[in-house]
């Protein structure tokens, strides 16, 4: 099942995928996630200048809960690198992306005393810039690749995931096992996550998660339950519930990207908030849920760089018509520019030395949920786009052209 989630969570990591800009312009405070404390073992999260996680490390009085991941990023806020310690091995991922930072394949190694050894590797394709396939392959010993699980996606209109069809490989061929199916609300906020069998294409339901959101589009509420054939249980399997604390005034919040204590990661669900706490429950042999444990959030204030400002960049006013005296400004580096970034609501997106025509630009928040569309074409060099409506944090714009899409972290003061 934790291969499911695993492959799940890069549904959520490539749409917020980021670009962050190492210009070190802007400073900006945010209250990050400092640790999560459960009665079982504590996680303390340390950060780099730019706000990605660097170490993740989880302590316990219980051997098998212990671990430490320690993440590398390029450049352009990408993780390269994920070493995993555990007790008794030690895992990595090596991952790369194309120009875009989407990733485009996975390595993972093992080493349980004897260095590592690559044993197997996903490959990501894509289709309009959306995610397309996933294969997941065994690498043996002499380092032979073999076809293991595809994973294809299917996209509603707000590009959100709606299906993902599962094929094994047998007998040299793809056989459809499994689908995984996403609900939303009008809101594009995430009802349901469902695992269907199939069998000769026959389906059964396998389990589901059903969320809950309160008016502020947070969620409150998490529930597992198990299918039975075309039906699905009417009690749950395990219930978890969030609990928020009102943000200060002009605070922004940052979350770990990476949550990897919970083989379900039910953090990858929760929205940009001030989560300060959650409380579990899980079944008994008769079906009645039990209190399990609860965990409590703690943040520390934090400085990070962030994007660059009107102030870095040189424009140079070009005369394209002597007969007209018309006239355009083109970037001397070449390069997209997004500002003022923190923004309180307007931002000017600033367009390279070719000219471009603007497809469309869509911001997203941290769960990839779309708060705004803009379509209408644009051929000027500089284009304007407001998000005075949104709340304070962290956001993601994608801008498409003709020619290349731009993918950039934003933050709403």
């Amino acid at each position: 099942m934790k291969d499911k989630f695993f492959l799940f969570f890069f549904v959520l990591l490539l749409i917020h995928l980021n670009v962050v800009s190492q210009n070190p312009n802007t400073t900006m405070e945010v209250m990050a996630v400092e640790k999560v404390v459960t009665p079982s073992f504590e996680i303390t999260f340390e950060y780099d200048q730019w706000g990605n996680v660097i170490s993740e490390n989880r302590t316990s009085d219980e051997n098998y809960l212990k671990y430490k991941f320690e993440y590398e990023y390029d450049a352009k806020g990408n993780i390269i690198q994920q070493i995993q310690h555990a007790p008794y091995s030690i895992e990595k991922e090596e991952n790369i992306y194309n120009d875009n930072s989407q990733i485009i394949e996975k390595k993972l190694y093992s080493d349980y005393g004897s260095g590592f050894k690559h044993l197997k590797q996903y490959v990501y394709t894509y289709q309009d810039d959306l995610l397309s396939t996933i294969l997941f392959q065994i690498v043996s010993s002499s380092g032979q690749h073999y076809n293991s699980i595809k994973q294809e996606f299917i996209y509603n209109e707000k590009q959100q995931p709606i299906q993902i069809i599962k094929s094994d490989w047998a007998n040299n061929s793809w056989i459809h096992v499994e689908n995984f199916d996403f609900e939303y609300n009008e809101m594009g906020d995430l009802l349901t996550y469902a695992n269907v069998f199939f069998d000769n294409e026959v389906s059964s339901n396998n389990w589901r998660y059903c969320f809950t959101y309160n008016n502020e589009h947070e969620i409150v509420e998490r529930n597992l339950y198990y299918g039975s054939n075309q039906t699905w249980n009417t009690r749950p399997f395990n219930k978890y519930l969030f609990m928020y604390d009102q943000s200060g005034e002009n605070e922004t919040l940052l979350f770990p990207n990476i949550y990897q204590f919970d083989d379900i990661n039910f953090n990858w669900f929760l929205p940009d908030k001030k989560l300060v706490k959650y409380k579990y429950w899980d079944a008994d042999c008769s079906g009645n849920l039990y209190f399990v444990e609860s965990a409590d959030y703690f943040y520390m204030p934090l400085t990070i760089i962030v994007g660059n400002d009107e102030e870095t960049e040189t424009w140079t006013e070009i005369e394209i018509s002597a007969e007209t005296g018309d006239k355009e400004w083109r970037m001397e580096n070449g390069e997209w520019r997004i500002y003022p970034n923190p923004t309180n609501g307007e931002l000017r997106i600033l367009i390279p030395d070719i000219r471009y025509t603007i497809c469309d630009i869509v911001i997203y928040d941290m769960l990839g949920r779309i708060q705004k569309i803009d379509n209408q074409k644009s051929e000027i060099e500089k284009s304007e786009i407001n998000i005075s409506h949104l709340p304070a944090g962290l956001y993601f714009i994608r801008i498409t052209t003709e020619v290349e899409t731009i993918i950039k972290k934003i933050i709403k003061q």
